[in-house]
């Protein structure tokens, strides 16, 4: 799909978003980091700030798998921050991808109950699309 959609049209850089995980998902995690990087580029440049803060959460969730040292506090922090993005673009996905992403760094630093918080909104979310 990237190969007929370029990048600098919105469903380009949608495709990109998925493919990015994907990738992420598959281990392929170098190769994941370069498409969340171009997407977050090419986002910047379209103005695009719904679809940069999903590239940015992408490169913060694959910073989170692979170093140790990360705080998880900078992944809430950063999940935070982008919710009200998400929400004045309507962007139900991001939502629930920084919802999701709350919900792990908050299960991992052991504030179980604000993870099942965190979940439940990921889950309502879901529910509502």
């Amino acid at each position: 799909a990237c190969d007929l959609v370029p990048i600098d049209v919105p469903l380009g850089r949608q495709v990109r978003i998925e493919l990015g995980r994907a990738l992420a998902g598959a281990g392929a995690l170098e190769r994941s980091e370069q498409v969340f990087q171009a997407l977050r580029g090419a986002a910047r440049q379209a103005g695009d700030l719904g679809l940069e803060r999903r590239a940015e959460l992408g490169l913060l969730s694959l910073r989170a798998q692979t170093d140790a040292h990360l705080p998880m506090s900078e992944l809430i922090s950063a999940s935070e921050a982008a919710l009200p993005v998400f929400e004045e673009h309507g962007d139900e996905r991001g939502l629930a991808r920084a919802w999701f992403l709350i919900h792990w760094a908050k299960f991992r630093l052991g504030r179980c109950e604000e993870s099942i918080q965190a979940a439940e909104r990921v889950l309502a979310g879901e529910r509502a699309r």
